[in-house]
């Protein structure tokens, strides 16, 4: 029985390359954060999330809301004065 096991030859342990990482695949696609779509979404991401970022789309929200009621209030500017 010693004499089988010296016959078979040893076992080869195949130990494959560690993959190259890809660095600009990495940089082309940043971690997803969750969206926020809803003002419950808003809120919870000042409380428990980055409160720079919730600051940050509060903001664009009221940029939005200004510049959409300034071009309302234009128009109806614009066809009172024009009637």
């Amino acid at each position: 029985m010693g004499e089988d096991i010296k016959l078979q030859p040893p076992a080869q342990v195949h130990m494959t390359a560690p993959l190259p990482y890809d660095y600009e695949a990495q940089e082309a696609y940043p971690a997803q954060k969750n969206k926020i779509r809803s003002l419950e979404d808003m809120r919870r991401e000042w409380r428990h999330g980055s409160k720079a970022r919730a600051a940050q789309y509060y903001l664009l929200y009221f940029l939005a809301c200004f510049i959409f009621g300034a071009i309302i209030g234009i128009i109806i500017g614009l066809a009172i004065r024009y009637t």
